[in-house]
């Protein structure tokens, strides 16, 4: 085990490793679909016009690149100091701190990543359409289909024609003339309630979103202790037979992980636990996952990332040059100010050490016990390495492929609930007056950030969420971007 530090001091550059997958179908600058939707249509179109200069990306490899924020904290004169275990080469989150280039370990993991989405998002299409997988790969490296007439003529669409048109086919279809459009998300929220089976057995289904932050609230993140009483309360509900628990989460505070896995371990003693990951359930996300009964992942969900890291800034130049303040005090002990008035020392920084290298051997020891595993195993895909859903079936860190429906079909299995159960969600929602200042609050915020930064609001956030990474961590720099 061991610790790493910046050679510069400063902060350099942020180096913000991103994933882009580029789609099959884009209209306008609308996002028609994911990639392997296609796999689940009959018929695709596009409009006629366009050409390569408009938004009609039809066909292109995952490309993964890293995307640096110029000018960014490295002028705040803040210094950091990274601690890693030796044994966590893979936890990439770091890199941007102690290096200026992707480390061998980091290009290594973001390479079989990268060659493993196109592997399940060519494979898909190819079925789908009909196209032999060699094919398909060489109209991607050959840049073979980026106008519209391109995807018909490779059989990738199966027509080229305006909205106005698609009357027609759904006339074909057997739609009457009298309908409307709405999206999927107001389709989804017209699907009322199981009244039938209102007295009937439950199983809940608790979602855990965001990043992993200590404390209670309510929000983007996951507060550990607000997610530790919900679970709570599921386990004290006597209707409650089997739970489901929606990760989607890069992970975040160790100890707010930590609370929320010591409930779910209480939860499992007494009722069935399934897991149900959406785009990515890494670091502390998957730290909170591994107690459950059985863990149900897509093929391109992001998980794993076992591994741990500390993160320590010093803000006193920053305060003196920036703002003019100063901090001086005095003190009881050796060590009582704690990098307040001075830079760490090499015991704080044993200390800091001992606690992530504490934490990380935790870690592991959970997966082996969660997953049944052995520590060997658990330590060879360990590492803070990032895997695909497609190859974490083959590792052990997932049970099948599926979504949330899967995973409450194999709840119900589990708790023996026949055909006589209704499906509940627990949400981590304020209520009443609380629900309207929360909402109030968070919408003046971003219209101001917003209004203030423009086109730049998105870097913010990167920023200011790579600026709260301070403490022992449990978090996955990962996040994939459909386009």
């Amino acid at each position: 085990m061991g610790q790493e530090t910046s050679k510069r001091g400063l902060l350099p550059k942020f180096h913000f490793t991103l994933l882009r997958l580029c789609v099959l179908l884009c209209d306008d600058d609308e996002l028609v679909g994911e990639v392997r939707l296609g796999h689940f249509i009959r018929f695709l179109t596009l409009r006629s016009d366009g050409n390569a200069g408009d938004d009609h990306i039809v066909l292109a490899l995952i490309e993964a690149c890293e995307n640096a924020v110029e000018g960014g904290v490295d002028k705040l004169d803040l210094k950091a100091e990274v601690f890693r275990p030796t044994a966590c080469k893979y936890k990439s989150a770091v890199e941007p701190y102690i290096y200026d280039k992707m480390s061998d370990a980091n290009r290594e993991q973001m390479q079989q990543l990268v060659s493993s989405m196109w592997g399940v998002i060519a494979e898909s299409v190819a079925e789908a359409r009909g196209i032999e997988l060699k094919t398909l790969n060489e109209m991607a490296d050959r840049l073979e289909v980026a106008l519209p007439d391109e995807a018909l003529e490779k059989g990738l669409v199966d027509s080229l024609i305006y909205e106005d048109q698609m009357e027609d086919v759904f006339a074909e279809l057997g739609v009457s003339d009298d309908y409307d459009f709405v999206t999927l998300g107001d389709y989804a929220a017209q699907v009322g309630a199981d009244l039938k089976n209102i007295s009937a057995d439950q199983v809940a289904v608790v979602y855990a979103d965001g990043q992993i932050v200590d404390g209670e609230g309510y929000g983007k993140e996951i507060y550990g202790n607000t997610l530790a009483a919900k679970i709570a309360g599921v386990r004290d509900n006597e209707k409650v037979k089997a739970v489901v628990l929606r990760v989607n989460s890069p992970g975040g505070s160790a100890l707010a992980s930590d609370v929320i896995w010591r409930e779910i371990e209480l939860l499992r003693a007494e009722k069935p636990v399934i897991v149900s990951m959406g785009s990515y359930a890494a670091s502390g996300g998957y730290y909170i996952s591994c107690p459950a009964d059985a863990i149900v992942a897509d093929k391109m969900t992001l998980t794993g990332s076992i591994g741990v890291f500390g993160m320590f800034l010093d803000t006193r130049d920053a305060l003196k040059n920036k703002l003019g303040i100063t901090v001086d005090g005095v003190k009881s002990n050796a060590s009582a100010d704690f990098a307040a008035t001075s830079p760490l020392t090499p015991l704080q920084r044993a200390m800091i050490m001992r606690g992530v290298d504490r934490v990380y051997t935790t870690f592991t020891n959970h997966v082996a016990e969660g997953r049944n595993l052995p520590i060997g195993k658990v330590l060879d895909i360990a590492g803070g390495r990032v895997w695909l859903g497609k190859d974490a079936l083959e590792v052990g860190l997932i049970d099948t492929y599926g979504g949330l429906k899967t995973a409450i079909a194999l709840a119900v299995d589990k708790a023996e609930l026949g055909d006589g159960y209704r499906v509940v969600e627990v949400k981590e929602e304020p209520t009443g007056f609380a629900a309207i200042i929360a909402s109030l609050n968070v919408s003046v915020r971003e219209a101001f950030a917003r209004s203030e930064l423009g086109l730049m609001m998105k870097e913010y956030n990167t920023v200011r969420e790579a600026l709260n990474q301070q403490g022992v961590l449990m978090y996955s720099p990962w996040k994939v971007e459909v386009r």
